[in-house]
């Protein structure tokens, strides 16, 4: 069996810092959205995927897999953004 390799002081270092920032980012990112726009991180997402989208229509199901979202969430905050006044929901002809 190999031994393992650790990382050395510096690489540690650059790694710890790598982490904080990847845990740290996204709260800070969706908290300063929130306070300017009051849209979450999420809702920023679905609106910019249906803005490039022909027309600014999508199905659900497609608008579901470009944000990586279960149809259950997306639903959710497809609901809150149509009763914002933000998207509006129509059947699919």
């Amino acid at each position: 069996m190999d031994e393992t390799q650790w990382l050395s002081a510096d690489e540690r270092a650059a790694w710890l810092r790598l982490v904080a920032v990847v845990e740290l980012l996204p709260g800070v990112l969706d908290g300063q959205l929130r306070r300017t726009s009051g849209l979450t991180h999420f809702e920023y997402l679905v609106m910019a995927m249906l803005s490039e989208a022909p027309e600014r229509v999508m199905r659900m199901t497609a608008l579901a897999q470009c944000t990586n979202a279960t149809l259950p969430r997306l639903s959710h905050v497809v609901r809150r953004l149509e009763e914002r006044g933000l998207v509006e929901r129509r059947p699919c002809p």
